[in-house]
């Protein structure tokens, strides 16, 4: 049975962090791992899904965790959404220091 992996990206663009994680997943044993990307519903992420899904990932989408309160409000619907993939493993993909802050927070919240 293949395990899961959720990558997380709060990314909006596809330059070289983008490209190393698709590198990742694409290389991945897929009888042993069933990857999966979460992306933020936000302007410009639909070209990273784009490339995701050629590679044969499946693309999930959460509501955008933006820095700031905004952010922060949505933090337990994304841990309920994490939480309800169950995955084996969570692997959030930073970009800049501050990246996937919320993300990364959202794997802690589901991990307790």
């Amino acid at each position: 049975m293949a395990r899961s992996i959720l990558f997380y990206t709060d990314s909006r663009t596809l330059g070289g962090a983008e490209h190393a994680l698709l590198m990742l997943a694409e290389a991945l044993d897929r009888g042993s791992w069933q990857p999966t990307l979460l992306l933020e519903e936000a302007p410009g992420a639909e070209r990273l899904a784009e490339r995701a899904e050629a590679t044969g990932l499946t693309v999930r989408w959460i509501e955008p965790l933006p820095l700031g309160a905004s952010g922060a409000r949505r933090l337990p619907a994304a841990a309920r959404f994490v939480r309800g993939e169950r995955p084996d493993v969570f692997h959030a993909h930073l970009s800049w220091p501050l990246a996937a802050k919320y993300g990364l927070a959202t794997a802690c919240e589901t991990a307790m």
